[in-house]
């Protein structure tokens, strides 16, 4: 069992010693978790969400200027589905991603997360920051994956990379957009619906 004994001056948003004993710790000191956040937010964009309040997404111009599609996928997958997610993340960062907290309206610095690519990693470190919505970073830069912090994930990167993170894309593309019809319908509009059409023009369905 992994201890922490880190102190930062850098909020966090669940306790540094918990997130040790998962595997997940923070990325560095001070000056170099501010630099990381910093570049995290060069993918990210504050918009006026269907709740009311602004919240954060992944930015269109980041992804387009990158050449990258994206996929939609569940915050709460399978696990086969989320094995799929961390070995397409292992192959291009086989240790760890850098993992922001981007909420905010504007998001402030905080920890920034050493999250080791594997599917306990990845759900870990999503379940503890349930709300939040956040980023991850491989070292080069090569994907993004962003959740939402409620029900959604969109991945971001080159074709090859979103096919090997979900196999079926066609499939996952009908799964999503279902659950987004089945959401405005018990709740008149959601997010779901707006994040799928936002992204629509890049998105990989096939």
């Amino acid at each position: 069992m992994t201890e922490s004994h880190h102190t930062s001056s850098l909020p966090d948003y669940w306790p540094i010693d918990d997130l040790a004993r998962r595997g997940i710790l923070p990325h560095g000191d001070d000056d170099a978790m501010r630099r990381e956040f910093a570049e995290a937010m060069t993918f990210i964009e504050t918009y006026p969400a269907a709740w009311g309040r602004p919240a954060t997404r992944l930015s269109m111009p980041a992804v387009t200027r990158r050449g990258w599609s994206v996929i939609a996928t569940f915050l709460d997958a399978s696990e086969e589905e989320d094995e799929a997610l961390a070995t397409a993340a292992r192959h291009r960062a086989p240790h760890d991603l850098a993992a922001s907290i981007v909420a905010g309206n504007p998001p402030v610095p905080s920890i920034v997360w050493r999250v080791p690519s594997t599917t306990h990693g990845l759900r870990h470190f999503w379940a503890c920051h349930g709300g939040k919505q956040t980023l991850m970073l491989p070292p080069d830069r090569g994907f993004a994956l962003f959740g939402d912090g409620e029900q959604l994930v969109i991945l971001a990167g080159p074709p090859d990379f979103l096919r090997a993170a979900v196999p079926d894309p066609a499939a996952m593309h009908r799964d999503i957009a279902a659950h987004a019809a089945e959401m405005d319908r018990i709740n008149g509009h959601s997010h779901n619906t707006d994040m799928l059409r936002h992204y629509a023009p890049i998105t990989l369905t096939t």
